[in-house]
């Protein structure tokens, strides 16, 4: 499944709310991928997004802890769509 397809099927199955929050079901697949790739943008991209959706500030700070612990060019180069950037922007936006 590629991550692109991982994103809309979490994001649907989390809107529809077919999935309990709790249950840990939504997260398994992206910590599998950190769990398996810690540099996996992506994942931890959606880890974050899901944090902010659920008021879960701890997966909120941990998943942006690892995106702002590499170093810039490392980022980009795994990130050229800038989408994190774009999360984190939006992140501090909605802490104001």
């Amino acid at each position: 499944m590629g991550r692109m397809n991982l994103k809309r099927q979490q994001s649907r199955v989390y809107w529809n709310g077919r999935v309990d929050r709790t249950s840990g079901l939504l997260f398994a697949q992206p910590i599998l991928s950190i769990a398996s790739d810690p540099k996996n943008l992506p994942a931890i991209n959606i880890l974050a997004g899901m944090g902010i959706l659920t008021d879960d500030d701890g997966l909120v700070d941990a998943a942006l802890s690892e995106v702002v612990a590499l170093p810039i060019d490392q980022k980009r180069e795994l990130d050229p769509q800038r989408d994190v950037d774009y999360l984190l922007i939006q992140h501090g936006l909605s802490q104001v």
